[in-house]
């Protein structure tokens, strides 16, 4: 490859020699799996040898020496490892400095707002005694906290075994981190600051439970091309923190807030300062809650309560209770799509709509329902879509709750986890910017069981239609929709 421009080395590797330690039958060390991966990966990213080198000979407590220092001269990016035994090496630090100290000179340090050092944290290392610099810098993390009380962790581990079996999360790790060299080189080469294509995205820190699932969505958002705030440690307290929540919120079009198992007042907090953008357009909200969420403390129990119940929205902010897979396409289909004001929807039929909410499986045991609302009432009837990629069947169910004059769930062979799902969808109706009530009725058919049995309400209306199909029992519902014409207002 032709050496970028001002540099002859692309990486230097910073590390402690004691990490790289192994035993006799591993044959390699962590550091050499870094090393490897990052060499490989970055040639295929680039589509050309990239030089990438550290110094196999110097001990913990050697002699920083000119040969280093004048080799850091002509390194492009610098990756740390950061460890404890980091931090301890006089001849580590040595490096660390010195590579600060020619940057500094010649004034590159950063490129746009982006620093050459790569901070890779191979032993969590409390923030406040990293290094400065390191303080203002996200680290590729390779480890998971196991207990957050215990501080008890677990390294990825870089060994590939016999059965070509691998610690999935290091490679991944591996990837993330020469991504992000692969963008900063580019950026070197061209002498000029790459624009990334995307738009710009607040994702919201969260608790140790989601940590693989945030950092799943945090890697597509960035492979697709889009900025991921924040891009540093946030402050941990006090008036710096809402600050610089708030100054990464009013530069982002979308904020995505995933809650997990336990409260934690940062994730709190971020979820209200995003609330205070309110309906503005151009900026919406994605608060995501993993399908079966169980809030492991009365705190929690509460936050999501909250959440649920207050939840409102005229600008595309979404509630959501659905699969990581599920939220991602939801993410993107957001930020591909081009915002529209919030506006009326003006129902031009005569007949009142009925949304008819169904599961495939009941298609056959709705249909006396479904030609009396039609046939014999002359409602407008529109079945839920069952077909199609969940972004369409959610925005498809989102359309028809704003337009409709009533909405019947029918709940007959399918299980209790549809059913949860669509009480919410009624729930979060007037956060869709719903301003007119809205008559809502549950339609219970076969089989029978005892959760059916128990259910009572009048609003929504439970309708018991266990037997066969009798007109009757719908003329309370009725009753309230033809009253009822138009949905928002």
């Amino acid at each position: 490859m032709t050496p970028i421009p001002i540099f002859e080395n692309h990486v230097f590797i910073s590390y402690a020699h004691f990490d790289n330690e192994h035993a006799p039958e591993v044959g390699t060390g962590w550091i050499d799996g870094l090393h490897e991966g990052l060499e490989r990966r970055l040639k295929q990213l680039q589509g050309e040898t990239v030089k990438i080198w550290r110094d196999p000979k110097l001990g913990g407590n050697d002699d920083f020496n000119n040969m280093i220092k004048s080799e850091l001269a002509k390194t492009a990016l610098l990756v740390s490892v950061l460890t404890p035994r980091y931090l301890k090496s006089k001849s580590c630090m040595e490096e660390l400095e010195g590579f600060i100290e020619v940057a500094n000179q010649n004034r590159n340090l950063q490129i746009g707002n982006k620093y050459r050092i790569f901070k890779a944290v191979k032993t969590p290392v409390p923030l406040p005694e990293q290094p400065a610099k390191f303080q203002e810098m996200l680290g590729c993390e390779f480890y998971v906290i196991l207990d957050p009380a215990t501080n008890r962790f677990r390294e990825y581990d870089y060994v590939i075994g016999p059965n070509s079996d691998r610690d999935k999360r290091f490679w991944e790790k591996v990837e993330d981190l020469a991504q992000e060299i692969n963008g900063l080189l580019k950026e070197i080469a061209n002498k000029k600051e790459v624009q990334p294509s995307g738009a710009t995205i607040y994702l919201a820190e969260t608790t140790l439970d989601l940590t693989q699932e945030r950092e799943k969505v945090r890697r597509e958002l960035q492979q697709n091309g889009h900025i991921v705030l924040p891009d540093k440690p946030l402050p941990t307290k006090g008036q710096a923190l809402q600050d610089t929540v708030r100054e990464y919120l009013a530069q982002s079009k979308l904020s995505i807030h995933m809650i997990g198992e336990f409260y934690d007042t940062i994730v709190g907090l971020q979820q209200k300062l995003a609330a205070e953008r309110g309906n503005e357009f151009g900026f919406s909200q994605l608060t995501w809650l993993p399908p079966g969420l169980q809030p492991l403390d009365q705190y929690q129990q509460q936050f999501i309560s909250d959440l649920k119940n207050r939840f409102s929205s005229k600008n595309g902010s979404e509630l959501l209770e659905t699969k990581l897979e599920d939220l991602k396409t939801i993410i993107e289909g957001k930020l591909n799509s081009t915002p529209q004001p919030a506006a009326s929807v003006e129902i031009v039929d005569d007949e009142p709509f009925i949304y008819l909410m169904c599961d495939k499986s009941d298609q056959e045991a709705v249909k006396p329902l479904y030609n009396h609302l039609v046939w014999d009432e002359g409602f407008k009837v529109k079945l839920s879509l069952t077909e199609g990629d969940s972004s369409t069947i959610r925005q498809d169910r989102k359309d028809n709750l704003l337009r409709c004059d009533g909405v019947i769930i029918f709940f007959g062979n399918i299980g209790d986890q549809w059913w949860s799902t669509q009480l919410d969808e009624l729930r979060k109706v007037r956060g869709y910017g719903r301003t007119k009530p809205l008559s809502r009725a549950v339609y219970l058919a076969a089989p029978r069981t005892d959760e059916k049995d128990l259910l009572e309400s009048n609003d929504p209306l439970i309708i018991k239609g266990f037997d066969s199909f009798k007109p009757e029992s719908l003329a309370e519902f009725i009753g309230r929709v033809r009253p009822a014409k138009g949905g928002q207002q």
